[in-house]
């Protein structure tokens, strides 16, 4: 999608990079100092806040509030008796959460504990509000995973990019674009003194955003028009990926990584709203890299990444929150003066919450309360699931084409429901479900002209949905064409 600055000259040229021409490759690899102490004090700061708000909350607004702190209690959280899946609502436990260990996993890479110990910093930080904080409700499965993992994998390339204008004399403009991606790094820049040597990073990175208009449809019905802007920022953060001649290394974690992001604003009767928002996000976690003097080049590893869409269907909304725990990473390219071509693809492991296209729009369950399970409270489940994600750029000076597609498969994960002695049927009507999955694929192929900064693109995208449930199945497909302005910084 995004193209690279002013021609690739040997096949390795460095957009955007500001870096001392005696400035040693060794010194951009030098972490600094792990201050466990500074990054505990803020990390306990911050919950304590969000704790204090949630125990604002009286004991009768809170539905899950179901133990004690008492032996009967303790004994049962221990013994992951009382471990379950809660039943809060989508936008809870797929943006609050995430939210909550991307700042705890940046404070920990902002204090120099590396991915490893701010992994460990958000896990911990996990736990101890699912038993401590949230004590007089069950643990819950899913933020423990959600918790755990989501600061990797979004707060990552989010702090990966914050690097960029780090480094050397730093100026106004300089710190506010650090502070917007990694605020923690902005926050210290501003009162710390380093007394090493500092040297801005050596990276090859592709900014760019764009907005322009839409036509969407959705199956057959009457096609909606759109009006939407994103931004897709792509950073190698590795000074050997700009380096002329033939280079073989292993990576540091974190360097490779990609965040994208879109807004789609639409009619809806008489007003327009909101009708889209995604959120895609990859990193490294370890891999090999290598090019040749021809520019031919080669990166292999393992990595994490996350997925989310909100999406207006005809009569309903579809949900996906996909953390992409592990999986392997590849990407094969050929770069020379004129031109790059770049093929990445991708295999992930999945946990995800999803809702269940099947029994859309109207869910068969009884309402709440009682609170029996996610998908019975809410219409959405906690699941497992495989994702593929396929991406193939051609990029010259003035043109550029960027293609992409992504499939994921999800299925239910039939236990850990909050209340566990409902059957599935009752004499009432379907109570709850369980053996629920769901494929979800998303495709988009965009076509650009450049000249300088700016420039145009064609754009045609879509999706398809199919959910099924025993003999029970249904399927949706959305599909768009567009043109968008784009600016490439």
């Amino acid at each position: 999608m995004m193209v690279a600055r002013r021609g690739f000259a040997c096949g390795l040229a460095l957009a955007l990079s500001v870096v001392p021409a005696h400035a040693d490759d060794d010194d951009q690899d030098q972490d600094d100092p792990p201050r466990i102490g500074v990054a505990l004090t803020e990390s306990i700061t911050f919950q304590a806040i969000i704790a204090a708000l949630y125990w604002h909350q009286t004991y009768e607004e809170n539905v899950d509030a179901d133990l004690h702190w008492d032996i009967p209690s303790w004994a049962d959280k221990l013994s992951f008796d009382a471990v379950r899946f809660d039943t809060n609502p989508f936008y809870m436990n797929a943006v609050r959460h995430p939210l909550m260990s991307i700042v705890h996993y940046q404070i920990g890479r902002t204090n120099g504990l590396g991915m490893l110990g701010s992994t460990l910093l958000s896990s911990a930080q996990a736990v101890l509000w699912e038993y401590l904080i949230e004590f007089r409700e069950y643990p819950s499965i899913n933020d423990l995973i959600v918790s755990s993992f989501s600061g990797l994998e979004i707060g990552e390339p989010l702090w990966q990019i914050g690097q960029l204008w780090r480094g050397g004399v730093l100026t106004v403009g300089d710190r506010v674009k650090t502070t917007l991606f990694s605020p923690f790094d902005g926050a210290h820049d501003a009162v710390r003194t380093r007394q090493t040597k500092w040297w801005r990073p050596r990276a090859w990175r592709t900014i760019a955003f764009d907005a322009g208009g839409l036509r969407r449809r959705l199956d057959d019905a009457e096609a909606r028009t759109e009006f939407v802007i994103g931004g897709d920022i792509d950073v190698v953060n590795d000074p050997r990926y700009v380096s002329p001649g033939p280079q073989h290394h292993r990576i540091r974690p974190g360097t490779w990584s990609r965040i994208r992001g879109r807004l789609s604003l639409g009619d809806a009767g008489s007003s327009t709203e909101i009708v889209g928002v995604q959120v895609a996000s990859r990193t490294s976690i370890v891999g090999d890299y290598q090019h040749d003097a021809d520019g031919d080049g080669r990166f292999f590893g393992l990595g994490a990444g996350f997925t989310y869409h909100r999406d207006r269907l005809a009569d309903a909304w579809d949900h996906v929150a996909i953390f992409h725990l592990l999986g392997p990473q590849l990407q094969l390219a050929r770069r020379t003066p004129g031109l790059a071509l770049r093929w990445d693809v991708a295999m992930y492991g999945d946990f995800a919450l999803i809702d269940a296209h099947v029994f859309s729009p109207t869910p068969p369950f009884p309402r709440p309360p009682p609170y029996v399970s996610t998908i019975q409270a809410n219409g959405y489940y906690d699941g497992a699931g495989v994702s593929v994600a396929s991406r193939l750029r051609f990029e010259t000076t003035s043109w550029s084409l960027d293609a992409e597609v992504d499939g994921h498969r999800i299925w239910q994960l039939d236990f850990g429901d909050r209340v566990q002695d409902v059957e599935a049927r009752s004499t009432t009507g379907l109570a709850n479900a369980h053996g629920v999955s769901d494929v979800r694929l998303y495709w988009r192929a965009q076509l650009g002209y450049r000249v300088g900064r700016f420039g145009i693109a064609g754009t045609v995208e879509g999706s398809h949905l199919r959910s099924s449930w025993e003999d029970l199945e249904q399927q949706s497909s959305l599909s768009a064409v567009g043109l968008l302005a784009r600016v490439d910084l």
